[in-house]
């Protein structure tokens, strides 16, 4: 999820050649519709949310929260222009919930995503 689509195909444009399922959405809003869509057609819902953490409509924090109660395991991945110690201590994330600097490299990006995944529990 991301509101800058110049941003959105940077991160759509780096994962799929590596072979991930990649859904975008320029708002939380619309992400939750889509997994309502998916729920309702019978459809593997996402492992994992790649999410700017402040957007219109429905920002990345606020919607992880709604997304939790139709998928409870999903981890996720919060990014934002705005620095880690910023974020962290103006209290929009909690101390240990993974978080992403932009500007990110697709490596970087890649590398984030195989971390999450391969840890236990929700991210």
């Amino acid at each position: 999820m991301e509101d800058d689509p110049s941003v959105l195909n940077f991160a759509s444009n780096a994962l799929t050649p590596l072979g991930y399922e990649v859904h975008l959405a320029e708002n939380g809003k619309i992400a939750l519709a889509w997994i309502e869509s998916r729920i309702e057609q019978k459809r593997p819902l996402p492992d994992l949310v790649v999410t700017d953490l402040i957007m219109p409509e429905l920002g990345g924090k606020a919607f992880i929260q709604q997304a939790k109660t139709y998928v409870p395991g999903i981890k996720v991945i919060f990014v934002s222009g705005h620095t880690d110690h910023h974020i962290v201590h103006n209290g929009m994330l909690d101390p240990g919930v993974t978080f992403l600097q932009k500007p990110y490299s697709p490596n970087l990006l890649a590398e984030k995503i195989r971390e999450v995944l391969s840890t236990s529990g929700p991210g």
